[in-house]
């Protein structure tokens, strides 16, 4: 039998030689169990996968801890894809090779072995990590969550993202997606998925504050705007992008769980539906 010591969270070397440390005090039989994160997000956080998971796995070689697992998760019927945390396999993978990749290795290995660019799939760390908003994201707010998820008429979230308008963040990334997936077949679904997610989330973002804006300043014109030409034009593009992500999620999984992201496209759908009526 072995101790698992379980561990996503920290940056410093220091940190983590103190938790095996602490394991080592009850079984010189450890396994580390790091993470290749992609929860909670329609993309991937492999910033923060990089930044924890380097220090970790270079402690673990340098204290004589010889079996490591990296953890995928699924929380909450997570919305990514399972090949976009393929970097940060890639990284767990060259830690066995080398004592501290760097990311040019990374990105040559990784062409090697998915024979895809490293740096494109890094770039659905882009659905959450807006650098004029929070950086390299490594808190893991879920930015393309709350956009997609949130009421259009009701936004919890609008107040936090009312000073930052990301429709260009999200037009740039969804002609890299559209790009991607024409030049990576293999990976061609799941690139249209992340183009079509793009594609909404440009508009819908911050359309919650652009209406409430409008009522409050008794902008009509404004209103009529979006009730007969970008609601209608946001529902029609949400009911691609499910059906994008139905495509994707069938082709990668089972069909359970598919049910929760019905009812999550079609609360999305039905408000917008209530909002132009």
């Amino acid at each position: 039998m072995s101790l698992v010591y379980w561990d996503y969270y920290h940056f410093d070397t220091e940190e983590y030689a103190e938790m095996i440390n602490l394991h080592k005090k009850l079984s010189n039989k450890i396994i580390f169990a790091g993470c290749a994160r992609n929860t909670f997000t329609f993309g991937s956080h492999h910033d923060k996968t990089l930044a924890t998971m380097n220090p970790a796995l270079s402690v673990c070689k340098e204290y004589g801890v010889n079996e490591v697992i990296a953890t995928v998760w699924g929380d909450d019927q997570r919305e990514s894809s399972t090949f976009a945390i393929l970097p940060g396999l890639q990284l767990f993978a060259e830690h066995m090779y080398s004592f501290k990749p760097d990311e040019k290795k990374l990105s040559q290995r990784f062409k090697s072995c998915v024979n895809a660019d490293y740096y494109a799939f890094c770039d659905i760390c882009l659905f959450d990590c807006i650098p004029e908003y929070n950086g390299k994201n490594l808190n893991n707010s879920s930015v393309s969550r709350v956009c997609m998820w949130q009421d259009i008429l009701l936004g919890l979230f609008d107040k936090d993202l009312r000073n930052t308008d990301f429709s260009q963040h999200y037009e740039k990334l969804a002609q890299k997606m559209t790009d991607y997936a024409k030049k990576y077949v293999g990976f061609k679904t799941m690139f249209e998925f992340y183009a079509q997610l793009a594609k909404v989330l440009k508009v819908k973002a911050y359309l919650g504050i652009r209406i409430t804006s409008a009522y409050k300043n008794d902008n009509r014109e404004e209103l009529k705007l979006i009730q007969n030409e970008i609601l209608p034009k946001l529902q029609d593009d949400i009911k691609k992008l499910r059906e994008a992500h139905r495509k994707y999620f069938f082709e990668e999984y089972k069909p359970i769980g598919w049910e929760i992201l019905d009812i999550r496209y079609g609360g999305a759908i039905m408000r917008i539906d209530t909002a132009i009526f």
